[in-house]
């Protein structure tokens, strides 16, 4: 999941398999800031509720090479 704050308007960007390692986020403004979660799920419980944020900053230019 992603947001643009780390508190709220939080919204799912992927749905990987299990055993995912990575993932590669696109299409994002330059100089800006984003957060992510990783929420686990279990098909019998649901979304786990522990969980922690990283954020990330993109560029301020866009690379053009």
């Amino acid at each position: 999941e992603r947001s643009p704050n780390d508190t709220s308007s939080w919204a799912e960007i992927a749905s990987l398999p299990a055993g995912s390692e990575s993932y590669s986020d696109s299409g994002l403004a330059c100089g800006t800031s984003y957060y992510y979660r990783v929420r686990a799920v279990n098909t019998t419980l649901g979304y786990n509720s522990n969980f922690n944020s990283a954020s990330a900053t993109t560029p301020l230019l866009a690379p053009t090479n």
